[in-house]
């Protein structure tokens, strides 16, 4: 009976040894090699089938005006496809036309060697006439090689095939730049359908690459940051930052520019940089990616023009506003506010950016400045948006002048003129008015109020400050406002990005005013400059772009609410700014606060009670007359 059990025991050790075996291998893979990092192809890296994450919107989407979108799977010449439909369906805006523009930079794999390019893609179109398939192949400084284009108005599907030579002389394109646009009217008949999205270089179907195949290739190429030109930086806030950094002593215009807004480190840092800039370097103006009105409070509570308990209530309020920690913002205002108090020239704050709608806050400043009787006119014509009559007004308001001093006053009437010339409160071109007022802004203070010496300061994400156009919404050119300042500023205009290596950061998981999560960032590409970064081992650092090899022309950038948008973008390094500081782990954003809406909704309904109120007064007094 032993010996039996025996036997029976010694059987079944040796089949659960067999099962080991083969389940052994498949526990290896899943241990050594998360989900996450199982290789992906190239078409799925970059979204061929039109998906992009839990809402179904293709990441390659930059403009869509009337437009209902849907994907869906159906047999094209006995072929099962999945197909993306671009329906027409009246927009809530003014303009009811259709229009619909993608966009997506594919990198070449390095492995891939080839001369000619095509790039493929099924259409069907109804009451279509004006839609496009660009194709542009890139070096790696950005520049065009190659390119070609074809109508998309058929009402069968159709093959739409593009033919591109790779290579221009000694330039060989690095990248591909697809992009799919059109420009209708308000015929509710109007349909696109895309289907089978192709790219085949040299005969070899890129989307099935893997994305892992060239990061084995691109360890064979040895780019190193050169370690005598890496600038180590410390976390403490130092005061000796700028004697280490030659470049910036003789610059008019610096930007500070954030790869994402949602890291707690980046925000840190730049606000450590302006610190320094500030008490070393003789800066004079404070540039926020925000609305200029929605500053203006703010900026005289900096100046101790305006104070009291109830102002710096409203000054948080106003913070709040902002994708950032709000306690580390409104504690740098405090700083400002401090340095003024014991400074000859005073530090000002403010907006650089532009919104269709007025601030809240802007009728708040006037309200403070002047009370609700002495500022009745201007309140009553902000709300008309009749900026003439604000400035013609203020220029014989003895009260106001005497109130915010000479240069605060000139301040004031200097956006107001920005106000009018940029024909505020009127319909601005798209896409990039955001930039070429953040421009023009930055330009009249630098040239006004900026004295020998001194400069100015900008924080922003990069892709605003940037020195290199950008093409994301082709065939619009998206000209940032950095570039616009280093084609009038030259050397004068100093652009600085500032990048992380590993950790997360925080992102809306849907559109603005959705929940904020955390959100992990991507491994770098072997060809980024944060990969470099990472190998120095150091922590945090400065390093300037003209030492960059020109082969590295992958760059973390991430936008807002690009939640399933590829976080590494083609980009010409070297170029697109003109110093980078590395930090090397990211955290989410402290203090952060998603209630913007709900704040600005009750904002914006106080002030229409307020000008109800001076309506219905100045009405009485008609009656009376």
């Amino acid at each position: 009976m032993k010996q039996k059990l025996v036997r029976i025991g010694i059987s079944g050790i040796q089949k659960q040894k067999e099962r080991f075996c083969l389940i052994f291998p498949v526990l290896l893979f899943i241990f050594i090699f998360p989900a996450s990092s199982i290789a992906q192809t190239i078409a799925e890296e970059y979204n061929f089938n039109f998906k992009g994450g839990e809402e179904q919107k293709w990441s390659w989407i930059k403009n869509q005006t009337g437009c209902f979108t849907y994907i869906e799977s159906m047999q094209i010449k006995k072929d099962d496809n999945i197909v993306y439909k671009i329906s027409y369906t009246p927009p809530p805006s003014k303009n009811k036309n259709m229009i619909f523009i993608t966009s997506c930079t594919i990198m070449i794999p390095e492995q891939i060697n080839g001369d000619s390019c095509q790039v493929s893609i099924k259409s069907k179109t109804r009451e279509i006439t004006n839609a496009w398939l660009t194709v542009t192949a890139l070096n790696s400084n950005e520049v065009a090689v190659a390119s070609e284009d074809k109508k998309l108005e058929h009402p069968e599907w159709t093959d739409n095939v593009l033919s591109l030579k790779l290579t221009d002389g000694k330039y060989k394109a690095k990248a591909l730049r697809i992009n799919i646009f059109y420009f209708g009217n308000s015929n509710p008949d109007q349909q696109i359908c895309l289907s089978d999205l192709q790219i085949n270089i040299d005969g070899k179907d890129l989307g099935k690459q893997s994305i892992e195949d060239q990061t084995v290739i691109n360890t064979n190429i040895h780019k190193r940051l050169i370690k005598n030109k890496i600038i180590k930086l410390s976390h403490d806030n130092d005061s000796t930052l700028l004697t280490r950094i030659n470049e910036l002593k003789d610059k008019k215009i610096i930007g500070l520019g954030e790869c994402t807004h949602g890291s707690q480190e980046l925000k840190t840092a730049v606000i450590q940089f302006s610190k320094n800039l500030i008490q070393n370097g003789d800066c004079r103006f404070v540039l926020l990616e925000a609305p200029v009105d929605a500053l203006l409070l703010v900026d005289a509570y900096i100046q101790g023009i305006i104070s009291s308990p109830d102002i710096e209530k409203q000054i948080k309020e106003i913070m709040q506003m902002f994708f950032t920690n709000n306690s580390e913002l409104m504690g740098f205002v405090d700083w400002l506010k401090e340095y003024n108090k014991t400074s000859l020239r005073k530090v000002h704050l403010s907006g650089m950016d532009y919104k269709d709608i007025i601030s809240p806050y802007f009728y708040d400043y006037l309200l403070n400045l002047l009370d609700k009787e002495k500022g009745r006119y201007y309140l009553l014509k902000l709300y008309d948006k009749e900026f003439k009559d604000i400035l013609q007004y203020a220029h014989e308001d003895v009260y106001l002048k005497t109130k915010l001093g000479e240069e605060n006053f000139s301040l004031f009437t200097q956006y107001i003129e920005t106000c009018i010339n940029l024909g505020i409160g009127s319909q601005l071109p798209p896409p990039d008015y955001r930039d070429f007022y953040m421009f023009t802004y930055t330009k009249q203070l630098a040239d006004h109020f900026l004295k020998k010496d001194e400069k100015l300061i900008i924080h922003a994400h990069s892709a605003h400050l940037s020195n290199l156009e950008r093409f994301d919404s082709f065939p619009y050119k998206e000209i940032p406002a950095g570039n616009r300042l280093k084609k009038y500023y030259g050397d004068k205009y100093y652009s600085i990005g500032f990048q992380v290596g590993k950790g997360t950061f925080t992102q809306e998981s849907a559109g603005y005013f959705s929940k904020l999560i955390a959100l992990p960032l991507s491994k770098p590409p072997y060809n980024s400059f944060e990969h470099l970064a990472l190998s120095t081992k150091e922590s945090y650092f400065y390093y300037p772009s003209k030492y960059m090899d020109d082969g590295i022309v992958e760059l973390l950038v991430i936008p807002r609410m690009a939640r399933y948008q590829r976080q590494y973008q083609f980009h010409s390094v070297k170029n697109w700014c003109d110093a980078y500081v590395f930090i090397q782990e990211s955290t989410p954003l402290k203090n952060v606060t998603t209630g913007e809406f709900e704040t600005m909704f009750k904002q914006f309904l106080r002030i229409k009670e307020l000008i109800k109120e001076l309506k219905a007064n100045e009405e009485k007094i008609r009656n009376k007359e």
